[in-house]
């Protein structure tokens, strides 16, 4: 049985009117591209779609692309993500307390925060900026928030913090 027959030829034979293959050619194949041409040309299937209409005259959209190389078992190469941390060597040190990190953030963003959030912060005067004290080895962290990002600000924050830590007992150099 063809496609071409009746829906009632197929209920009369008990098979079902859903097709089992391809009822159209498929472009791609027959004239002899495919996975072999994506892998040989490195192309996506965009800059695929763009290498056929320029090379050979045909017409197909990234979709369909898309699709009639995913029937034909072709998933594509995946770059392997390279692991990064700047700060290495901050996990090599030994010593807790020997790596600090201390940075400021302006947390009224509009784009992040939405627009609730950020007319709240304005409306009830909460402070502007962030500030951040990280300590490589362990991660412990501190935080502090200030209306204005100033110098005299900076000083004081790490100040709170490395007394904090010298009443704790740790002596060592913080670099």
């Amino acid at each position: 049985m063809g496609p071409l027959l009746g829906r009632g030829a197929f209920r009369a034979s008990g098979l079902s009117p859903t097709p089992t293959f391809l009822s159209y050619p498929n472009p791609i194949r027959h004239r002899g591209h495919g996975p072999g041409s994506t892998i040989s040309t490195g192309y996506g299937r965009k800059k695929l779609s763009w290498y056929l209409w320029q090379e050979e005259g045909l017409v197909l959209s990234p979709h369909k692309i898309r699709h009639i190389l995913r029937r034909l078992g072709y998933t594509g190469r995946r770059k392997r993500r390279k692991a990064f941390y700047p700060a290495q060597w901050a996990w090599e040190e030994e010593r807790p307390f020997a790596l600090v990190q201390a940075d400021v953030k302006d947390i009224l963003d509009k784009g992040t925060l939405g627009t609730k959030l950020w007319d709240h912060i304005r409306k009830k005067g909460l402070p502007r900026y962030q500030w951040t004290f990280l300590e490589g080895r362990t991660r412990l962290r501190f935080l502090a928030w200030s209306h204005e990002l100033s110098l005299t600000n900076g000083m004081c924050f790490l100040t709170l913090a490395m007394l904090w830590l010298r009443a704790f007992g740790i002596e060592g150099e913080v670099a």
